[in-house]
Formats: C-alpha cells, structure tokens, sequence
C-alpha cells in the first residue's frame, strides 16, 4: 500500500507566502477573510502608469538615508496600509491595499478577526471591516495559530533593489557590532580586576606582547606573591627590618 499522510503532519512545513490581489468594485466584488496579522502602514507612493506599484517612500522609510526617486512637489506620499488576510474562499492568504480614510474601521481588529473586503466603486478605495456575522479561525497550519509578521512577503512584492541593499548592508553592520559588543565582553571577563598597579601593567602587558612573552604574566604576578607578607603585628609593614 502506498503511503498517506496530512499536510503538516509531523513537521512545521513552508511559511505562508503572501500576495497582493485586487479588489473588484461593486457589492458582488467583495470577500470574507480572517485577519492574518497587523496591518502594516507607511507613507508610499501610489500606483501610476508611468511609476507602477504602490510602494513606500524611501525618504521616510529609511529616515533619509535614502532618497526616493518617487518623491516630487507634485506627488506626495499619502497614508497606505497592507492588509495581511486568508481568504474564506480558498483560504489563500492575500494581502490588499487600503488608505488612510478606513483606518477607524480597521483599528480594533485583531487576529484572528473575521472581516469583508470590499469596494464600493471604482472610484472608491478598498475597504476591511468586521463581520457583522463573525465566524471562527480554525487551521491545522502550526503557522496559522499566531500573528505573522508580512516584512518578508512586502519585499518581495515591493520588488526596491536599492532599499533591499540598504537593509542587507543594515543587518551586516549590526552583526559586526554585536560581535564586537560580544569580543569586548569576553575581554573583560578574561581575568579579574587588578588589585595593584603593578598587576594592571602585567595584565596589559599579556595582552599587548608577542609570542615568544610566555611567563611574563607568571613572573609578574609570582613576584608578587613572593614579596607580600602578613601585616606586623606593631602596625608596620614590609620586610624583617
């Protein structure tokens, strides 16, 4: 007999890969969904034919590292939300576009919310509220039991060479600061805090000498130990006389 299983069973499996999908207008355009996760906002620059996709402004996503290309007297950026969502339909996991001016219908909604998407018309922009009838977010998807985070998935829809760049270089610079964060750290901890000057130089000079230096430190700190004796019992210090 040939074998047979469920998806997921026995391990985690693929993390969902969200889409953007368009939303038709008119009331038999819309769909039911569950809330996937937070809505992301940003300030972006709309879809035009001559500058396609909507997608973020540069300048204030990256706080002014980067310039936009997209920003112009003309065109300022406007208020954009990606809504991260599983279609009832088919249970695809979708992401559509809303503006600033349905924000109070989606700002107490939560995972796993039950919502409609829709349009009123073509002139109108997209629209996420609650169901009025809310029916419950069942999955087997280990993946589907909590919020997902869509950064990943609006990269990959935002398709922004020069801001991908910017966040590779971003993530490497950090690295390298962790790792001397982490360096420093275990420097410190190496050996224990001098008591004397004395052993101060001797420590700071196993750390700066060569190689062929072995013994330094031992014949620093053992002279030390051979030249401290017990305090007198008459109060004075320091050798026989």
């Amino acid at each position: 007999m040939l074998r047979k299983g469920t998806p997921g069973e026995g391990w985690q499996g693929a993390a969902d890969s969200f889409s953007y999908t368009p939303v038709p207008a008119g009331t038999k355009g819309g769909f039911s969904a569950w809330l996937a996760g937070d809505v992301y906002w940003a300030l972006a620059h709309e879809h035009t034919d001559r500058t396609p996709g909507t997608k973020p402004c540069l300048d204030w996503l990256t706080e002014g590292a980067l310039r936009c290309p997209r920003c112009n007297s003309k065109k300022l950026p406007v208020w954009i939300g990606w809504v991260p969502l599983y279609r009832e339909q088919d249970h695809k996991p979708v992401v559509v576009v809303i503006h600033e001016n349905a924000q109070d219908l989606v700002r107490e909604l939560h995972y796993p919310d039950y919502v409609i998407v829709g349009r009123v018309d073509d002139k109108a922009g997209v629209f996420v509220r609650k169901s009025d009838n809310p029916l419950s977010f069942k999955t087997a998807n280990q993946n589907r039991k909590a919020p997902i985070d869509i950064t990943r998935d609006l990269l990959q829809m935002w398709r922004m060479p020069q801001l991908e760049e910017w966040l590779d270089k971003s993530a490497k610079q950090q690295r390298r600061e962790q790792e001397a964060a982490a360096h420093n750290a275990r420097m410190r901890l190496s050996v224990p805090p001098p008591t004397t000057d004395t052993e101060a130089l001797a420590i700071d000079a196993e750390r700066k000498a060569p190689v062929d230096w072995d013994g330094v430190v031992d014949r620093a700190t053992g002279g030390l130990k051979r030249g401290a004796v017990a305090p007198s019992k008459n109060g004075k210090h320091g050798g026989d006389s």
